[in-house]
């Protein structure tokens, strides 16, 4: 399981970063949490968000990209790194 510190740290950088995104966050597994970043009004279908991971792996983006191009209802199927 993941450190709340671990978590704390991850999402408070995210919303420093970037606050003027749409946020979603996923953390129905609490080994693998997802987290999703878009502009407002982006329908979660599709292919206009940044997602990633923070496992205990650390954190890690959708395909390996940090670009806005990843689909947030398709989170579970891709590959982080």
């Amino acid at each position: 399981m993941l450190s709340y510190d671990s978590l704390y740290r991850v999402f408070s950088q995210s919303l420093n970063d970037s606050s003027k995104f749409t946020k979603l966050w996923d953390d129905s597994d609490p080994t693998n949490i997802y987290i999703g970043e878009a502009n407002p009004g982006t329908l979660t279908s599709s292919a206009h968000w940044r997602i990633y991971k923070v496992s205990s792996n650390g954190l890690n983006f959708a395909s390996g990209s940090a670009a806005f191009s990843s689909i947030w209802d398709n989170r579970t199927g891709y590959t982080y790194s």
